[in-house]
């Protein structure tokens, strides 16, 4: 219910928005984005607006995993870890020329965000099992300034760079299954637990690099 409801106010938020300026549009930009120069996190984005303003819609996700074994003589471990996020951002940038072709970016975003961060170890010594499994599950909200630059290479191609530093709210459920068979009797335990915290975020995945082509 609460993806479902931070999706309709974005949604709404930029029907209003794209209706007050339609008849000022005359610039429409399609790009990619990427976090940290990987492909780990990266965002589709789409802008629409004029040479000195655009509104913004964003889409982006992150997809991270690792997996290790190791082995040696009777016992063997096991360690995964994965990361699933989808980010949802919409804004408003206003663009100044400070030489031909190169400008800066000045505006503010709003975000919501939906992660899922699962671990799952398991150790075995001498046929006895421990397992252990981890789901944190995360809503978050963000909102934020976008300070950038943005250089036309050709008519169509453009690169350019953004700095989003912005204060987010997250509410977050973690649960744990730990499962076990050293011991003489068997058992399995489920604990539960959530949290909510607000951040400012500051860090390498604040800055991107955009690379898209305008019509």
């Amino acid at each position: 219910m609460k993806i479902k409801l931070s999706v309709l106010i974005l949604f709404l938020f930029a029907q209003v928005a794209l209706a007050q300026e339609q008849e000022k549009f005359n610039r429409q930009e399609v790009g990619l984005s990427f976090s940290n120069f990987t492909f780990d996190n990266v965002g589709l984005n789409y802008r629409i607006g004029s040479e000195t303003g655009l509104w913004r819609i964003g889409l982006g996700t992150t997809l991270i995993g690792s997996t290790s074994d190791q082995t040696m003589d009777s016992a063997y471990a096991s360690d995964s870890y994965n990361v699933n996020n989808l980010i949802l951002t919409l804004g408003r940038e206003k663009r100044i020329e400070v030489a031909e072709d190169l400008k800066i970016r000045i505006g503010t975003e709003i975000g919501y965000g939906r992660s899922k961060v699962k671990g799952f170890s398991e150790f075995e010594f001498r046929n006895a099992l421990s397992i252990r499994e981890t789901t944190t599950t995360s809503n978050t909200y963000g909102i934020g300034l976008v300070l950038g630059t943005i250089y036309q290479l050709n008519k169509n191609i453009f690169i350019g760079f953004e700095f989003l530093p912005k204060y987010t709210y997250s509410l977050s459920k973690t649960t744990s299954i730990i499962e076990d068979d050293r011991n003489t009797n068997d058992f399995k335990t489920e604990n539960n637990s959530s949290n909510s915290k607000l951040d400012f975020n500051f860090n390498s995945t604040t800055f991107l690099f955009n690379v898209g082509f305008n019509f």
